[in-house]
């Protein structure tokens, strides 16, 4: 606890360590309010979607590819899906295409199919060849099932697609290039739910070219999407809510903060240093032009003997000692300095030599004190301050009785 309010006296006496304390109590108040202000500026609701239900298409692409006898691929007949064929070798492609939506609850659990689904869906071949020329084709028309999930088969002509390719070659009079087709799956699914309507749209796409003897299979087989179904919901605002929480709660503490400095700032003013404290405050901040600090026995509050280094050093410690009685050696004189308690210098005492033909000069700013100084056989003074109203001025006393004696200020 000595210590704390050793700290207080510290900060509170120093104006520098105050005013920054001020400014940043000040500030976190300052800034809390404008927190606060720009909290109460921001809507009070916000419009959030809130997920009822999520929606997964899938689609995945398989086939077969049906080759001629071989000894390529050890006679075999069928193939399934690899990276690449050799085309002479290929008379078509059996392809197989499986579509599923499902619906999940927002925890991620499975929703039962519901009885209201519906699939419309058509399969299209896309001969391409560069960017020279296009052709669309048709493999499976539009059809329509009350379901959510369908199986589809259906052959890929590879050589009638060759001679296809050929034709339209000669048609726009174009080189043989590398000839793409692509098959497309389109599906429109409608669902009824508890939610509300689903009508996606999902393509997927699954290519092969050829060029000479080689054909080339690209693209994914595998193709999922997924969104989400919901409503609108007023939700409070979560960012006006955490700033007003952080903002009041900030502003009360600088409040409190600020009262609290100001009271123990005030009481660390008016609260004198103990003898410990002021003995001990010396050494920290005058360290370097005091030699020792003593305090006087059986002596009233801030009656300390400082022993500093130089004469030169009282200007700079008269002031800022904190009102303690200073002792300087220059030689064989002996300069001894009063502070009272408005820290203004009161008395001097030199002792010049063996503490003989010493000099009392007083110049007081208050016309109603008087000191009294005993000089005793360990060489201490010892000065105690009195308020007498009828002493109006103090006068020099220029003369010191030999030890031991007294020393008193008379007119």
């Amino acid at each position: 606890m000595n210590s704390i309010g050793l700290l207080l006296k510290r900060l509170a006496r120093s104006e520098t360590a105050s005013l920054t304390i001020w400014v940043i109590l000040i500030s976190l108040a300052a800034v809390s309010a404008a927190a606060l202000y720009y909290a109460w500026r921001l809507p009070e609701t916000l419009t959030q979607e809130e997920t009822r239900l999520i929606y997964t298409q899938r689609g995945v692409f398989d086939y077969t590819a049906y080759l001629k006898p071989n000894t390529v691929y050890g006679g075999a007949t069928e193939l399934g899906p690899r990276p690449s064929y050799f085309a002479v070798l290929v008379e078509s492609l059996q392809i197989t295409y499986d579509f599923e939506l499902t619906l999940m609850d927002p925890a991620g659990d499975p929703l039962p199919a519901s009885d209201a689904g519906a699939l419309e869906y058509e399969v299209v071949a896309i001969l391409r060849e560069g960017d020279l020329w296009t052709r669309e084709l048709i493999l499976i028309p539009l059809r329509s099932v009350m379901d959510t999930s369908a199986h589809l088969e259906f052959q890929l002509p590879i050589q009638a697609y060759r001679a296809e390719a050929e034709a339209i070659r000669a048609e726009v009079s174009t080189p043989g290039r590398n000839v793409e087709v692509e098959v497309q799956v389109r599906f429109w699914p409608t669902v009824s739910t508890d939610v509300g309507l689903i009508q996606p749209t999902f393509e997927h796409g699954y290519s092969f070219s050829w060029q000479d003897s080689e054909l080339v299979v690209g693209g994914a087989p595998v193709s999922e999407e997924s969104d989400t179904l919901g409503r609108d919901v007023e939700i409070p605002h979560p960012q006006r809510t955490l700033i007003t929480d952080v903002a009041t709660a900030s502003l009360g503490v600088s409040i409190i903060l600020v009262l609290i400095w100001a009271v123990a700032s005030q009481w660390a003013v008016r609260s004198p240093f103990s003898i410990q404290q002021l003995t001990s405050e010396l050494h920290r901040r005058y360290g370097d032009v005091i030699v020792e600090a003593v305090s006087l026995p059986d002596s009233a509050p801030h009656q300390i003997v400082v022993h500093l280094r130089s004469l030169d050093d009282i200007g700079r410690t008269a002031h800022e000692l904190m009102k303690p009685i200073i002792l300087v050696m220059n030689g064989d004189e002996r300069h001894y300095v009063v502070i009272d308690g408005a820290d203004n210098v009161r008395y001097e005492v030199r002792i010049p030599g063996r503490l003989q033909n010493a000099a009392l000069q007083g110049a007081p700013s208050s016309p109603n004190g008087i000191a009294e100084a005993r000089v005793l056989e360990d060489d201490a003074l010892h000065l105690k301050m009195q308020r007498r109203p009828e002493v109006a001025d103090v006068a020099n006393v220029t003369s010191l009785p030999t030890l031991p004696g007294e020393i008193k200020r008379s007119k």
